[in-house]
């Protein structure tokens, strides 16, 4: 199970390099390197325990900072990649995106940036990390799911 985001404000063209490499790296490479050092011991499991999972806080194409968004857009790029690779040995490969959850970052919003993200939710309110602990479980237990709460599950058919 991979969940890690970061942000740095601002908008692309004013973005240093650092901020950037930052971004990707917590949000995006983390991901590949755990995925990476996860697969051996998956494939020694000949798929019959689990799968990876990973999460994705928002939907890419979502309103919000352009580096945050290029590195969810990564994630999913980086789960379709990994469940056609992997699905042959049977290891499931999942991306979720949940929508905004109430955690530090998006605790420290701005007011107006919290608004939006609660006009965006069907519920009226933020999600939390119980919200979405039963979509990774069923995603973890199932070969393929799909619901409202816009849990993908791609397998190497996908």
């Amino acid at each position: 199970m991979h969940a890690a985001g970061v942000t740095r404000d601002g908008r692309l063209w004013k973005l240093s390099g650092d901020d950037w490499r930052h971004v990707m790296a917590a949000n995006l490479d983390s991901a590949f390197y755990l995925l990476r050092a996860a697969v051996p011991a998956l494939r020694a499991a000949g798929g019959r325990r689990g799968g990876a999972a990973l999460l994705d806080q928002r939907r890419a194409g979502q309103a919000g900072p352009g580096q945050l968004r290029a590195s969810k857009a990564g994630l999913n790029a980086l789960a379709r990649t990994a469940a056609r690779e992997l699905g042959g040995f049977g290891i499931r490969v999942n991306a979720l995106a949940p929508g905004w959850i109430e955690t530090e970052m998006t605790a420290a919003l701005p007011d107006v940036l919290r608004q939006k993200a609660l006009a965006e939710t069907a519920l009226g309110r933020l999600g939390s990390p119980e919200d979405i602990a039963g979509a990774c479980c069923s995603c973890a237990r199932t070969w393929r799911v799909t619901s409202p709460a816009r849990c993908c599950g791609w397998t190497a058919d996908s």
